[in-house]
């Protein structure tokens, strides 16, 4: 079960941030050896070449907990494209379960969240709560659990994870229909990244501004950001969510290219950089786009 089914969408970003953080200095992808196996994915179709190439750079990531992350969800499009041996060969491969956020479908769902040490992945999580309380027509209490949210986002000390959060609290509130709350926090986010002075942490919080302006359907502005990040593994996550985003609402065709596009930068990122997260989406996208 794909944990954006437990805890909502823009909860994923809060593993991005983890993640992606992580990458730089311990996610390894080994080099694929061996030019055989790339032609063999070359000679599929296209669908089942970018699952077999996502496999191939998941099943090299060194650290479990990461691989195990990408390897679930290319397991999970093998079986929704209909290679269900496959997804059974590869489901028994896998050690690990992703399921520390899954009593978060627990009917106390705020509570637990409000007892997360981790102010990033607090503010987030309630930020997920606040939108699914305005869904059910619970607006004065979602608006209230997004003022929590957003004093939580504000207390972070470090100021890529304090844009990430700002970013991700702003993607549910326009999920929620609160377009004019979410546009300033955008801004706001966008603002601190930008801000960043060292390199590397100003790209990977720009890309996770990228994806959550993806998940809120600001799809142009996304791409747009993404694409002016220098960072590699940055811009090579920031494509992938947004193509997948692309898929979930329909957008196909413009979807292809974005995550073709993520694909071949994948590929050249052999120095060990390049976390699950990317990974995980191209597969996601791949096997909902057909």
């Amino acid at each position: 079960m794909r944990m954006d089914h437990l805890v909502g969408a823009t909860t994923r970003i809060a593993l991005v941030i983890l993640l992606m953080a992580g990458a730089v200095a311990s996610q390894a992808v080994a080099q694929v050896s061996g030019d055989v196996a790339w032609a063999a994915c070359a000679m599929a179709p296209k669908r089942d070449r970018v699952l077999d190439e996502a496999l191939l750079l998941a099943q090299s990531i060194k650290d479990e907990r990461a691989r195990d992350v990408a390897l679930s969800a290319i397991a999970e499009a093998q079986a929704k494209t209909g290679r269900i041996d496959d997804a059974l060969r590869l489901s028994r491969s896998i050690v690990g379960r992703a399921t520390a956020l899954a009593a978060l479908a627990d009917a106390q769902a705020l509570q637990l969240a409000q007892s997360i040490k981790d102010e990033g992945a607090r503010s987030i999580v309630l930020g997920t709560i606040a939108e699914r309380q305005a869904k059910a027509g619970l607006m004065k209490e979602a608006i209230a659990i997004f003022e929590q949210a957003l004093q939580v986002a504000g207390s972070i000390q470090d100021e890529m994870d304090r844009a990430g959060a700002l970013g991700a609290i702003a993607a549910a509130q326009a999920q929620a229909g609160l377009m004019k709350e979410a546009a300033a926090n955008f801004a706001h986010a966008l603002r601190i990244a930008q801000s960043i002075k060292e390199g590397v942490s100003r790209d990977l919080a720009l890309s996770v501004i990228a994806q959550v302006q993806a998940e809120a359907g600001k799809t142009e502005e996304a791409l747009q950001l993404a694409l002016s990040i220098e960072h590699e593994v940055a811009r090579t996550t920031a494509l992938a969510f947004i193509g997948e985003t692309q898929v979930s609402a329909g957008q196909t065709k413009e979807a292809a290219p974005t995550l073709e596009h993520a694909l071949r930068l994948a590929r050249l990122i052999t120095d060990g950089r390049l976390p699950a997260t990317p990974l995980a989406a191209i597969a996601r996208g791949a096997s909902e786009g057909g």
